[in-house]
């Protein structure tokens, strides 16, 4: 069952994978991360860390890639650096990106394997198969699990360091430590959010030890696995810096400069200097205005509940209605109470949602809370522990199964669109949330495919991604507010007023908000995948 599971995963993953164009932030983690390989230097895009860009870049190394330190690279712009790098392997672009996403997948796969162990281990084979069959058919986890970002890599890493940390606990042996330090520095080189994963695990390895007297007896391991973490940190950027004095960084954002007021300024930092100086840099942009969109309504500010929503709309509602059961189960003790390892998972998500909704102002998908859902599968397979008559808890369980698995293959291979039928399904999704919840600008094959379809030679677009629409074949015009008499393409993030820039030939402009807006009183002729629609706008 584990295989035919992980190979469902691996088909839906690469299926869609193949008719997706390269997204917004792809455009720019792939160059950066072949940069990396070939240079060991990393402060072109350092407001991530390198580790998964640096996985994905890899099969590029055995192929003819046209890389030079343009002037872009020199100048740490890893967006005109992206586009250096496009127009000079034009011929093998979408090859390069295939490259780079089924390494991801790859990943994707390893993550789908720890779900069904700690869900095995917790609950027994049954419960692993269940959580397993979650993780694989998870909208949101196929979404990420083809495209060279960071949110499937953090996931499957954070997940791996909360359950390795819990096999230590179990164990105690020094051996298990290690594995668990390694994997929480492997987790800090995927994201900085992975930052998270100190306070969870301090938190429970004191409430844990104190609990079975164990602190005395726990903390060497303990120190080693802190310890571990942050010489694999380290490690993955080569020590690039690191021990730099405080006074050598020019701190940006609000944060660093408040803690760095406060600290000897010739104390050497035991971190590479592109850690701290990306986390810097990242907090800047976080502690900036944004355009953020809920529900129809726009903000710079963002909102608390922004990330509450996403979840009400973007994940299915049969695994929605499998959480309700498993509360209200609980309730009338029909389950029994939650042991150690569950009280970690709870963690883990409490602390990372919470973090998401109150300490971050960037409410830019759900994506940013993708971690919490592989930890909420294998919680949420103790269902498989209830106590009930056989026949309702398979009829139960088989329910919630199918209604799963029609939900997810209903929008395939669109899961970057997916919406549940709370919003309406993913052709009304978009009046509540946009951004890479529906449109991140993957769907250029399927505008080719109706403009061959068509017969269409040129069409004019208003397009919201980063790569050239010449790259997939489409000749365009970048569509104009007085264009009258035309069937135009408009990214839906365009359609409700996004504000981004605009490839116009080989120069960028800046759309302002709302500069598409007017075409909302069009009629909408037809729908590109769910991310682009066809507006007939009339003569008059």
């Amino acid at each position: 069952m584990t295989r035919f599971l992980l190979l469902a995963f691996f088909i839906l993953s690469f299926t869609s994978m193949l008719g997706e164009s390269v997204t917004v932030d792809e455009f720019a983690h792939l160059p950066a991360g072949y940069s990396y390989l070939k240079t060991g230097e990393f402060h072109l895009y350092n407001r991530n860390p390198p580790l998964m860009k640096m996985l994905a870049a890899t099969p590029l190394l055995m192929q003819d890639v046209a890389f030079s330190k343009t002037p872009n690279f020199e100048k740490q712009d890893h967006w005109m650096f992206g586009y250096d790098f496009m127009y000079a392997n034009q011929a093998i672009y979408k090859k390069l990106f295939a490259s780079g996403r089924m390494v991801i997948i790859l990943i994707g796969l390893l993550g789908g394997y720890l779900v069904f162990l700690w869900a095995k281990d917790l609950y027994g084979y049954a419960a692993g198969c269940l959580a397993l069959f979650l993780y694989s058919l998870c909208p949101n986890i196929l979404a990420h699990s083809h495209l060279v970002t960071m949110d499937l890599g953090l996931s499957v890493f954070m997940l791996a360091a909360i359950y390795f940390f819990y096999r230590f606990i179990k164990q105690g042996t020094w051996v298990s430590a290690a594995i668990a330090g390694v994997f929480l520095g492997i987790a800090q080189l995927t994201k900085f959010t992975a930052l998270v994963l100190y306070p969870v695990i301090m938190i429970y390895f004191l409430i844990f030890c104190l609990k079975k007297n164990k602190l005395g007896n726990s903390l060497g391991k303990m120190v080693l696995i802190l310890a571990l973490s942050v010489l694999v940190l380290n490690a993955g950027y080569l020590s690039d810096g690191s021990f730099t004095p405080v006074k050598d960084f020019q701190f940006e954002s609000k944060l660093m400069q408040g803690i760095s007021q406060r600290l000897p300024q010739g104390l050497p930092l035991p971190l590479p200097f592109d850690y701290i100086r990306g986390f810097d840099l990242q907090n800047n942009d976080t502690e900036g205005t944004f355009f953020q969109f809920l529900m129809g309504e726009s903000s710079v500010k963002g909102w608390w509940h922004y990330y509450l929503i996403a979840f009400l709309f973007k994940v299915p509602l049969a695994f929605i209605v499998l959480l309700l059961l498993l509360a209200i189960l609980r309730i009338k003790r029909k389950l029994p109470p939650l042991c150690g390892g569950e009280k970690l998972i709870l963690l883990g998500v409490l602390a990372y949602f919470l973090t998401m909704s109150f300490v971050t102002k960037l409410n830019a998908g759900i994506r940013y809370v993708l971690p919490i859902l592989p930890l909420l599968y294998v919680f949420s397979s103790r269902i498989i522990l209830v106590k009930l008559k056989p026949v309702f808890k398979f009829s139960m369980l088989s329910i919630i199964a199918l209604v799963y698995a029609a939900e997810s293959l209903y929008v395939y291979p669109h899961y970057l669109s997916f919406f549940n039928l709370l919003a309406g399904g993913p052709k009304n999704g978009y009046n509540y949330l946009i951004d890479s919840n529906i449109d991140w600008g993957q769907d250029l094959p399927l505008l080719k495919k109706y403009m061959v379809k068509n017969r269409i030679d040129t069409i004019d677009l208003a397009y919201f991604g980063r790569v050239d629409p010449r790259v997939y074949g489409i000749n365009y015009r970048v569509l104009e507010p007085q264009a009258r008499g035309v069937n135009a393409a408009v990214s839906i993030n365009y359609y409700q007023g996004y504000p981004y820039f605009i490839l116009k030939g080989s120069k960028l402009d800046l759309c302002p908000p709302d500069y598409y807006s007017y075409l909302r009183k069009y009629p909408i002729k037809e729908r590109i995948g769910y991310s682009i629609l066809i507006v007939e706008i009339p003569e008059q």
